[in-house]
């Protein structure tokens, strides 16, 4: 189980979604803000899947205290 209340590493959060993907590539939802910003960048759900799965993680979490 993953404590979704602390920062993940990015080591860890890119192990995860990869772990995530493979095992379960249509576990993620999305909402109209999600398509609207894809048809805005002229997207597919490909495109995006194609980053989580091959993209890099460059900064740790930041949350707004």
């Amino acid at each position: 189980m993953v404590d979704l209340e602390s920062r993940l590493g990015r080591e860890y959060a890119r192990k995860l979604l990869s772990e995530l993907l493979n095992k379960a590539p249509n576990c993620f939802s999305y909402g109209m803000h999600f398509k609207d910003r894809m048809t805005e960048r002229q997207m597919t759900i490909g495109d995006v899947l194609n980053v989580l799965h091959t993209g890099k993680i460059l900064r740790d979490a930041e949350f707004e205290e």
